[in-house]
């Protein structure tokens, strides 16, 4: 029920989605980018349960009905050399920018 994709961009940064299809648990992630990490920020997919049609947000906010998308800056998570950490909580996912 967790699963990963990453990305490294042509600006040197590596790129982690983390998809927690738990509805109930959440998963505590450890990503070793695999070379030195000077910071790493994240933003989150979330909703109230896997099948919610409403009260989803990315990045701390939803989109209206007119389309407008007020997004909150990304959440700064902890690095310890190649090593990032987070929580994902249950039924969301996760951008993770490490650079």
């Amino acid at each position: 029920n967790f699963t990963a994709y990453t990305i490294t961009p042509a600006d040197g940064s590596t790129n982690v989605v983390l998809v927690n299809k738990d509805g109930t648990s959440g998963v505590n992630a450890t990503i070793n980018v695999g070379a030195a990490v000077a910071s790493a920020s994240a933003v989150f997919l979330q909703a109230p349960s896997l099948t919610s049609t409403t009260g989803v947000t990315f990045a701390g906010a939803g989109v209206t009905a007119a389309g407008a998308w007020d997004p909150k800056p990304a959440y700064a998570l902890p690095v310890s050399g190649s090593v990032v950490t987070l929580v994902v909580p249950p039924a969301s996912a996760v951008l993770v920018r490490a650079k």
